[in-house]
């Protein structure tokens, strides 16, 4: 599944504005900025030691192959997938970065993703990951995480190192590693 947005690269959508591209089956190219008009040339335009060449290849090996043979879904945002789960867009790390919210019983549950890295970044909410495509908006996207963390007193699910919550720390928050 993937985030249908608010615009094209081509169409003006800002990087650090958080706009999800508006895509449809077999429009990769709608994720790419001008001029690229496919993944490979956007990776030959770029020098070739760089993390955004890097991503450039990941994205024409594993999400434009996806798209180009008519087996990806575009959905709309928030996506509920069933009851109780819950797709929303948190941009930054890259544009489609989404986090699956989980309700149960009155409990919740946050799937994070790629929004959080590392736990440092709680103390300073701008620290980026050098893989962030967007890192005004990822550390947009970490604050927007917290908040609603600390509202809903959820699990943390992050990728990078084990389950938590979030509580607020001063001006900040701080995590707390589930025991």
């Amino acid at each position: 599944m993937f985030p249908r947005g608010a615009k094209t690269a081509a169409e003006g959508a800002r990087p650090g504005s958080g706009e999800l591209p508006e895509s449809a089956p077999g429009d990769g190219a709608a994720w790419l900025p001008p001029p690229a008009r496919n993944a490979d040339d956007l990776a030959e335009s770029l020098p070739q030691d760089t993390i955004a060449a890097d991503l450039a290849r990941t994205f024409a090996d594993s999400v434009l192959s996806v798209v180009e043979a008519g087996l990806a879904e575009f959905i709309d945002l928030p996506y509920p997938v069933a009851h109780g789960i819950t797709l929303r867009a948190f941009p930054g790390h890259t544009v489609g970065h989404l986090i699956a919210e989980i309700t149960s019983g009155g409990q919740h549950a946050i799937v994070s993703g790629d929004v959080l890295h590392h736990p440092l970044q709680f103390a300073d909410l701008s620290l980026a990951q050098s893989g962030d495509a967007d890192p005004a908006a990822a550390a947009e996207s970490r604050r927007k995480l917290c908040e609603m963390a600390v509202a809903r007193d959820a699990l943390v699910l992050p990728a990078h190192f084990p389950a938590g919550r979030i509580s607020r720390a001063g001006r900040g928050f701080r995590f707390i590693p589930a025991t």
